[in-house]
């Protein structure tokens, strides 16, 4: 019986990768979309990727690593399928950061480098759609509130911590308004203490891209930081 059960559960979880892996090559197909059918296909594409969230930290790794692999997939078919549920993806996705050696860490800062990182210009061509605004609302709706809820547990603000530090590197302006919300840097320096060496070095990489633009520190703005980034110097921590 234990190894029937064996079997059933690998047929199963062999079921749900062929599954996650068809569903997602449905929705890199945006061409098969009349372009009449424009805001149907960006719903159908949005539940798609909602759907695969639900996979992407599943207890066996091959069905998580197909359901992460999917989402990646279709962004990089069509970046902006992701646009209607940035924020969903965003509260999803910083969960698998933190460590940098993992499967999940890597595809989850591609797949949001891909949808946030800037097209660059080509001076022949049309300037390329910008979507600051769209990804700036994503970020307060998905980052924001972890950051500054005193109910948030230790892993969700790490999480978002972890987050914040991808943001900074996909697009600097992104990241420099989520630097300027309310308390962010008082928000940071609360796990300063930690000894999570992952978590630290993200926290120093975030105020290492805040000294880049001196607003971040100038009269009143720098009151909080400055004094946060005092206390991370005196600590004896690297």
């Amino acid at each position: 019986p234990d190894k029937e059960e064996a079997q059933r559960v690998k047929n199963c979880h062999l079921t749900a990768t062929r599954a996650l892996s068809l569903v997602a090559s449905v929705g890199c197909k945006a061409d098969a979309f009349p372009s009449s059918f424009d805001d149907e296909r960006k719903a159908a594409q949005g539940n798609i990727l909602t759907s695969l969230l639900g996979f992407i930290q599943h207890a066996e790794e091959k069905v998580a690593l197909t359901a992460q692999e999917g989402l990646l997939r279709i962004v990089n078919a069509d970046k902006t399928a992701a646009l209607p549920v940035l924020a969903k993806l965003l509260r999803s996705l910083i969960h698998l950061l933190g460590d940098e050696e993992s499967q999940g860490h890597k595809l989850a800062v591609a797949l949001i480098t891909r949808v946030m990182a800037p097209e660059p210009k080509d001076p022949k061509k049309e300037d390329p759609p910008d979507y600051t605004k769209q990804f700036c609302d994503a970020c307060e709706s998905a980052l924001s509130p972890v950051l500054r809820s005193e109910d948030s547990s230790w892993e969700e603000h790490c999480a978002a911590i972890h987050g914040v530090t991808v943001v900074l590197e996909a697009n600097k302006e992104v990241g420099s308004f989520l630097l300027k919300q309310e308390s962010i840097f008082w928000s940071l320096a609360e796990v300063a203490d930690g000894d999570d060496e992952d978590l630290l070095r993200s926290l120093a990489e975030i105020y290492a891209h805040a000294a880049n633009s001196q607003e971040h520190f100038r009269d009143a703005a720098g009151e909080e930081p400055i004094k946060q980034l005092k206390g991370m110097l005196k600590s004896p921590k690297p």
